[in-house]
């Protein structure tokens, strides 16, 4: 790709570098620009025209939002104080309305199936704050790349973001069961002496771990399963806070199986 004209080309290789180099082309700092790795889903859900696309900034950072409709676009307007904005701002969510359905995407994962603008435009301001937590996370907060469900009376359980999509089309059903799905992109917790707290959530603390095996092999270890939950840690991360998750996951419960045995254990059937 060149990078300026009548200079020698300079190459720029796999997604990141691309990337970065389209944002300090279009005069913005490639470090305060979120970009999310493209998936197949996500090119998915790319694939169709939309009507705008909106800068938020949060937290010092640039957001792309994608919006179809007009309703769409007024909602997240709202919510993000979005204004269209020059330079280039990969996207990374994505509202949509087919049919009588608000949808939010990150990337490709869905976030939340809103039926009211006042739902979508509280789901979409809850992503925001999300990220804005993350980028002014105070000490001893730890971000995980996973989901999270909360129930009445401050219990909550995470589960693998592979599941995300899916639970939140089974979202009424859990809602009859006392469930609400976090759309935020990372859970964030605080290790306190008794318990892992959501600071977002008075009270809530994490009473269990639902996870999916591995898909081969013997069955796995505790040793192994609460390895590869302490995986789900957001990058980068400091070596204390991986510690302080590790040791605050060692005395919960761990569930594991697919998603739908997962709606099943949380609606109690």
């Amino acid at each position: 790709m060149h990078l300026a004209p009548g200079r020698p080309p300079r190459i720029r290789t796999g997604f990141d570098e691309v990337s970065r180099a389209l944002v300090a082309l279009s005069g913005a700092d490639p470090g305060a620009t979120t970009v999310e790795a493209p998936t197949s889903c996500s090119v998915s859900v790319a694939a169709e025209p939309v009507d705008a696309v909106l800068t938020a900034r949060v937290a010092g950072t640039r957001l792309g939002i994608a919006v179809r409709g007009a309703e769409a676009r007024r909602i997240a307007e709202a919510a993000a104080g979005g204004v269209l904005d020059h330079g280039y701002t990969p996207v990374t969510l994505t509202v949509d309305r087919p049919g009588t359905l608000h949808l939010l995407f990150r990337g490709g994962e869905l976030l939340a199936r809103a039926r009211t603008p006042e739902a979508l435009h509280q789901a979409l301001a809850a992503v925001l704050a999300g990220y804005a937590r993350q980028a002014a996370a105070p000490q001893g907060d730890i971000a995980l790349l996973c989901g999270a469900a909360v129930r009445e009376g401050g219990q909550a359980v995470l589960f693998p973001r592979s599941w995300m999509s899916d639970l939140v089309k089974r979202a009424r059903q859990l809602e009859r069961a006392g469930w609400r799905l976090r759309p935020e992109p990372y859970t964030t917790l605080r290790a306190a002496p008794e318990a892992l707290q959501l600071p977002g959530q008075p009270g809530a603390a994490v009473t269990a771990v639902l996870t999916q095996p591995p898909q081969t092999g013997a069955a796995p270890t505790r040793a192994w399963l609460l390895a590869s939950i302490v995986n789900w840690i957001a990058r980068p991360a400091a070596g204390d806070a991986v510690h302080a998750l590790a040791a605050a996951l060692r005395p919960l419960p761990v569930h594991t199986g697919s998603w739908e045995e997962a709606v099943a254990h949380l609606t109690g059937r």
